[in-house]
C-alpha cells in the first residue's frame, strides 16, 4: 500500500459527446462503465507530498445531466477509493461544490476555501510590510467571508467589500463598524473608484477577466481560474496531468498542510477527522508559515 498524503477527486476536462452520453442512457450505464479510478500519482516535491489523482471519466456537463442519486453514487465510490489508501479526507476540485455531494460517514472533503483565505492573508500581511497600502478591496464572495473580513479589518487599514449584492453584507458591516469600531464599507463593485495604494483581491470567478489600468493598484486574483501564483507547484500539477488552476491547487495544498501537521488524513495512527471548518484560515496560515510554503506564492500573484 502506497503511503499517500492526499487524494484528489476531479472530472475529465471535456464532456463526452454522442448518443451514448444522453441523460437516460448515461443514468443507466454510468454505474457500470464510468466508476472513478486512480489515474496517476501526483508528486509535489516542493512541499514533500505525494497523492493520487482520482478521476471520474465524465465531464462536468455529463455530471450535471445525471440524476442526483447517480451523482452521489459515483462520488461515494471515489471516497471509497481514497479510503483504500487509509485516507480520511479527500481534496476535491472546487468547481464541483455546486453538486452538493456528501461524503461517506466519517470522511471529509476539502475544497480549499481556507487555503485561499490563508494565502490572501499571508499576501496582505507581507504587502503591509513592504508597500504603501491605504485600503483593502475585497471583490466577490467566498465561504467564511465574514471571518476573513473581520481579521483583515483588524489590521488597521480600511476595508471595502464590493459585491453585486451588497445588501447581503449589511449586518456584518454594521457589526464591524458600530460594535467593533473597524473601518469598513460595503458597496457595489466599482473599479473606477479604485486608487493608487489599493490592494484589490478578487475571489469571484465572474470577475476573473477584470483588468485595470490604474498605476500602483495591486490586483490579486484568487478565483477558480487563477494560475501563475506558484510556478513550481503548478508545474508539478501539470506534469502529473492535473490542470494547474487554483480550483485544483487550493484543495490539494490545504489537504497537504493538514496532513503534514498530523490532523490528518491517514487512518493508521490519528483518530482526529478533518472538517474543513475545524481550523480557521488564520491557523492554516500559521501551518503554512511552519511548513515554509508561502515563499512559493508571495509576490507571484499580484
Amino acid at each position: 500500500m502506497l503511503d499517500l498524503d492526499f487524494a484528489f477527486f476531479n472530472l475529465i476536462n471535456k464532456d463526452k459527446q454522442g448518443l451514448f452520453y444522453q441523460k437516460g442512457i448515461l443514468d443507466r450505464l454510468t454505474p457500470i462503465f464510468f466508476s472513478p479510478r486512480v489515474k496517476n500519482l501526483i508528486e509535489l516535491p516542493d512541499i514533500n507530498c505525494q497523492g493520487c489523482n482520482i478521476v471520474l471519466p465524465l465531464g462536468q456537463g455529463n455530471m450535471q445531466v445525471l440524476e442526483p442519486a447517480k451523482q452521489q453514487l459515483m462520488f461515494q465510490r471515489s471516497c471509497s477509493v481514497a479510503r483504500d489508501f487509509q485516507l480520511q479526507a479527500m481534496a476535491v476540485d472546487r468547481r464541483l461544490k455546486e453538486f452538493f455531494l456528501e461524503p461517506e460517514e466519517g470522511f471529509s472533503l476539502v475544497f480549499g476555501d481556507n487555503f485561499i483565505k490563508a494565502l490572501a492573508y499571508a499576501i496582505i500581511k507581507q504587502s503591509l510590510s513592504n508597500r504603501d497600502i491605504n485600503k483593502f478591496i475585497l471583490v466577490g464572495d467566498i465561504s467564511g467571508l465574514a471571518e476573513f473580513v473581520e481579521a483583515v479589518s483588524n489590521l488597521n487599514v480600511p476595508v471595502s467589500i464590493q459585491n453585486p449584492y451588497p445588501s447581503r453584507y449589511e449586518i456584518m458591516t454594521y457589526r464591524l463598524m458600530y460594535e467593533k469600531g473597524n473601518a469598513i464599507s460595503n458597496s457595489q463593485i466599482n473599479p473606477y473608484k479604485w486608487e493608487k495604494g489599493n490592494l484589490v483581491i478578487i475571489f469571484d470567478s465572474q470577475y476573473n477577466n477584470l483588468s485595470i489600468g490604474i498605476p500602483d493598484v495591486m490586483l490579486l486574483k484568487l478565483t477558480n481560474e487563477s494560475q501563475g501564483l506558484a510556478s513550481p507547484l503548478e508545474w508539478g500539477l501539470r506534469s502529473n496531468e492535473v490542470n494547474p488552476l487554483l480550483c485544483n491547487l487550493a484543495p490539494i495544498m490545504e489537504t497537504c498542510l493538514l496532513a503534514q501537521e498530523g490532523f490528518s488524513l491517514r487512518g493508521r495512527e490519528q483518530n482526529i477527522l478533518i472538517k474543513e471548518e475545524s481550523l480557521s484560515f488564520q491557523q492554516l496560515e500559521e501551518l503554512g508559515n511552519k511548513a515554509g510554503i508561502w515563499h512559493l506564492f508571495l509576490d507571484k500573484g499580484a
